[in-house]
């Protein structure tokens, strides 16, 4: 029989993993989103007040996904890793 200890570690690690699917799953649906509204710009469907600020935004966000899945990455280890101690 497992001891509690065992149970609790394998839930958390569970709930670990299915956060983190949840967060790529909400990066893509924000993706799909982006790709959509800018879809729509290009069928004239949608006036952006101003090109540039959007451009810049593209330009930044590959960036900004990567920092976001590291800054995940790095809190799942600290939870991960306080739990142990």
């Amino acid at each position: 029989m497992y001891s509690d200890n065992v149970v609790a570690r394998r839930t958390l690690q569970e709930n670990v993993e299915l956060i983190e699917e949840l967060n790529a799953q909400r990066t893509e649906l924000k993706d799909v989103r982006g790709a959509l509204s800018d879809l729509k710009g290009a069928m004239g469907f949608q006036r952006t007040k101003n090109a540039q600020m959007e451009s810049e935004l593209q330009q930044r966000r590959p960036a900004m996904r990567r920092q976001t899945k590291e800054m995940q990455k790095l809190s799942n280890q600290l939870s991960v890793g306080e739990e142990t101690v």
